[in-house]
């Protein structure tokens, strides 16, 4: 039974690879400007459609914002952000086979030395994002830059596909719960790895952003710590169809120590810095993620 469990397993990745494979070689005789019109239209069915996403929505603006924008702002962002983040979704079939030159033309990056600077110093570099924009986009843009780029993640379904993906953009996985020691290698052969700070971590630390308390995780300054790496925020936004910015933030100054109230200052910082971000760009965030899982639970606790 466990070998014919393992057989369809084999056959499911397969498939899924297969069907990965297909749809990008598809996707390479598409406009660009194509894939961008398909994500309006269906970003704006699911939002027309999806209650249960839209009403997600609304309250996490609520919960961000609160009286600080009107209800037509709110509904403005709200629908911006389902449009953008389908159209970001099917750019992922198209830019992981674009030439270096395109995607050199399609994302400009500010800062590029600091990143540079950083890696020189040695013990490579954690990089910590968000989920604004393309954020896949940023790291394939990297790579074409001439770095090492890895991201630490879980598996998910439909892993098999999502691995080809980064495969083909020329980004390594590493995966959570394996061996670090892979990771700690790729960082003293001057890689960069990247993290992302705006998901809700079960066992993270309480950090707020917005003002809220928000469970987050603590690997990305427990790694830097660690490894005595440099810490650098990464975030891309859109300027038009097709043309993105992707910017270097200056290297955090970390409060170099293991302590949990070290920990959470750190994570404090990095925190303050996308959310700066997002409210610069509150369209291209994604706010169909329960960031502020603690609040849900704690409101129904209530009634």
């Amino acid at each position: 039974m466990g070998a014919h469990f393992d057989l369809d397993s084999l056959t499911a990745r397969s498939t899924e690879r297969a069907a990965m494979r297909a749809l990008v070689s598809v996707s390479r005789a598409i406009p660009v400007a194509v894939f961008y019109v398909a994500g309006w239209v269906v970003g704006s069915l699911f939002y027309a459609l999806s209650v249960r996403y839209r009403r997600l929505v609304f309250s996490n603006l609520d919960l961000a914002y609160g009286a600080d924008l009107t209800p037509r702002q709110k509904r403005r962002i709200a629908y911006a952000s389902f449009v953008i983040f389908l159209q970001e979704w099917l750019m992922l079939l198209k830019f992981v086979r674009l030439t270096s030159w395109q995607i050199e033309k399609m994302v400009r990056i500010e800062h590029e030395k600091r990143l540079h600077d950083a890696l020189a110093r040695g013990n490579g570099v954690t990089l910590v994002t968000g989920h604004l924009s393309n954020f896949s986009l940023a790291m394939t843009r990297l790579v074409r830059a001439g770095c090492r780029v890895a991201v630490l993640r879980r598996r998910q379904d439909a892993e098999a596909a999502i691995s080809y993906l980064m495969t083909l953009a020329g980004v390594r996985p590493f995966y959570h719960k394996e061996s670090l020691l892979p990771l700690a290698r790729f960082l003293r052969d001057g890689g960069a790895v990247l993290f992302m700070i705006d998901q809700h971590a079960r066992r993270g630390v309480q950090v707020p952003f917005f003002g809220i308390p928000a469970a987050t995780f603590t690997a990305p300054v427990r790694i830097a710590v660690g490894m005595n790496t440099a810490i650098v925020p990464i975030f891309i936004h859109r300027e038009g169809w097709g043309k993105y910015v992707l910017t270097i933030e200056e290297p955090v100054e970390l409060i170099r120590d293991r302590s949990e109230n070290a920990v959470h200052d750190n994570l404090l910082k990095l925190s303050g810095i996308l959310e700066r971000y997002v409210r610069t760009y509150p369209e291209q965030w994604l706010w169909l993620h329960r960031r502020w899982r603690h609040v849900d639970r704690d409101a129904a606790e209530a009634k």
